[in-house]
């Protein structure tokens, strides 16, 4: 009887024994398929950031492009701006010029000879025989 006792209690050893290594064998193999989905995922998260982060950099040259373009037409705006503002400057002169009388023009004009109202002060008779139309008398300034 002692030895069926001592068979019962080394087959239930046994028993406990096996249950307990294919306990710890599912454990293992469990926890490795883990660390393998882990890595995996592991993995795929970090293509992921890689691919993110060249994009990231594509996007912010990018950006930076069209900050320069901004800046550069910001600027001639600006000197257009400033055109503008000389031409204006320009055609309000030429409004105040317009706007005088032509005998104050005409009077105090750097270019009253080329009026059609400039006649020199001394003429004189150019000779006949210098004459295209003979029949035309013509004058030229008595300084020439």
């Amino acid at each position: 009887m002692k030895d069926d006792v001592d068979l019962k209690i080394e087959t239930a050893a046994a028993a406990v024994a096996v249950v307990a290594v294919l306990l710890l064998a599912g454990t293992i193999v469990y926890g490795n398929e883990r660390l393998i989905d882990t890595e995996t995922d592991n993995y795929l998260l970090t293509e992921a950031l890689n691919t993110t982060q060249d994009r990231l950099a594509a996007e912010e040259e990018r950006n930076n492009q069209l900050a320069e373009a901004l800046t550069a037409e910001q600027e001639r705006l600006r000197r257009l701006g400033e055109q503008v503002g000389e031409i204006t400057g320009a055609i309000g002169t030429l409004e105040k010029l317009a706007e005088l009388e032509p005998e104050l023009l005409q009077k105090y004009s750097k270019v009253y000879f080329l009026n059609e109202h400039y006649s020199p002060e001394r003429l004189k008779n150019i000779s006949a025989e210098l004459l295209y139309f003979e029949d035309r008398p013509e004058e030229v300034d008595a300084r020439v």
